[in-house]
């Protein structure tokens, strides 16, 4: 059983990384663009490059502190809340697709 699971999982986990690049991607674009001040605050943050600790940390911050509530966009606040969700669910997800692939390595 687990050895038909876990390539399923492992396919809905590249899905899930590919919707959370472009979502993020979306961010932070929006973020550059539609609130220069705070993405310069948050370390002038970019989906590859430019990415430190530190910025990471910061752009984190933004978003599980819900910071972006306090801004006058609600299709903004939508986006972050929305990646939010896909990014908690991916966490979910892949500690689930981390027991089933020990399960599946145990039965090689």
């Amino acid at each position: 059983m687990v050895d038909t699971i876990a390539p399923i999982l492992f396919i809905g986990l590249i899905i899930l990384v590919i919707i959370g690049i472009a979502l993020h991607y979306t961010f932070l674009k929006r973020l550059r663009y539609q609130f220069p001040d705070i993405w310069q605050e948050l370390g002038s943050p970019t989906i590859f490059l430019n990415n430190s600790i530190q910025n990471s940390l910061k752009t984190q911050g933004f978003l599980w502190k819900k910071k972006y509530a306090e801004l006058a966009d609600s299709q903004f606040v939508r986006l972050c809340n929305t990646l939010r969700m896909v990014t908690l669910f991916y966490i979910i997800y892949l500690v689930v697709c981390v027991f089933f692939g020990l399960q599946f390595i145990k039965t090689i």
